[in-house]
């Protein structure tokens, strides 16, 4: 079983590549959340994909599978394949913690496993979309809004 954080650990003195702060600010002006097709969101976290793996040197690949319906905590990293897998809806907080596991792998082998990819995407998420965080409730690790994963 993962190991997982009691609460959502973030970092609001994380530095982060200007490139990275400059494209997920992009995605969250371009790609409001409900406010798009599950296809248009898709094709901005590709695109937000290819920011991150230019800054940080990477070729991480994506795949997203269909199941809007259900949350987004079935999605995961695939070291194997270099790929995040995102499943149900397409939240940034879920993509960033994904994306934080490849990070990881491409560092550190995975040896900071759920702790460095909860403190990546919160503290990243928290930095871009502050109004957001604000209006999320803490459940274990996870962030939530009316007990449904949010963004």
């Amino acid at each position: 079983m993962a190991n997982y954080p009691d609460t959502p650990i973030h970092d609001d003195k994380a530095e982060f590549p200007k490139e990275v702060l400059k494209g997920l600010q992009e995605f969250k002006e371009r790609h409001k959340y409900g406010h798009e097709t599950w296809e248009e969101r898709a094709a901005g976290m590709t695109e937000l994909l290819k920011v991150l793996n230019h800054a940080y040197k990477a070729n991480v690949t994506a795949r997203y599978i269909d199941t809007r319906q259900n949350h987004s905590f079935m999605s995961y990293y695939r070291p194997e394949a270099n790929e995040i897998v995102i499943q149900g809806k397409l939240s940034i907080i879920t993509f960033l913690h994904e994306y934080g596991h490849a990070l990881d792998w491409k560092n550190t082998r995975g040896h900071g496993g759920e702790h460095f990819a909860v403190l990546f995407s919160v503290s990243l998420f928290k930095r871009i979309y502050p109004r957001a965080y604000a209006k999320l409730t803490a459940e274990g690790h996870t962030l939530t809004q009316g007990g449904k994963s949010h963004e």
